[in-house]
């Protein structure tokens, strides 16, 4: 749990009836009705890979609350899985392109 980023402040103030919010969104554990936890802030760590978790320090331990409409949502946009044949077109374009052909000069402006 330590080696997770932590919020901008390193902790969260726990609402009542909104719980956890961090980085506008609203995360929720049953244990932030109680009265004795609301309002005070706690330390809180977020789940790197999963925009809908959060873990906040409550009475002793690290539960776990959730955005419900973001659960399972990567927080890094796109699977760099994806990007990866792209750069391989892109590197075997530039290795059989003869560079020595004009190729650089076909996109300058001519000044005559």
């Amino acid at each position: 749990m330590q080696t997770r980023p932590t919020t901008r402040t390193g902790t969260a103030k726990i609402h009542r009836s909104r719980g956890i919010t961090v980085n506008g969104l609203q995360y929720w554990n049953e244990r932030m009705h109680a009265s004795d936890v609301a309002g005070h802030s706690v330390p809180a760590r977020f789940e790197p890979y999963d925009m809908g978790v959060i873990y906040a320090f409550i009475d002793g331990q690290w539960l776990e609350c959730i955005a419900d409409n973001y659960r399972g949502k990567p927080r890094i946009h796109g699977n760099i899985s994806h990007s990866a044949p792209l750069f391989q077109n892109f590197a075997s374009y530039s290795l059989e392109r003869d560079h020595t052909s004009g190729f650089r000069g076909s996109f300058l402006p001519f000044s005559g």
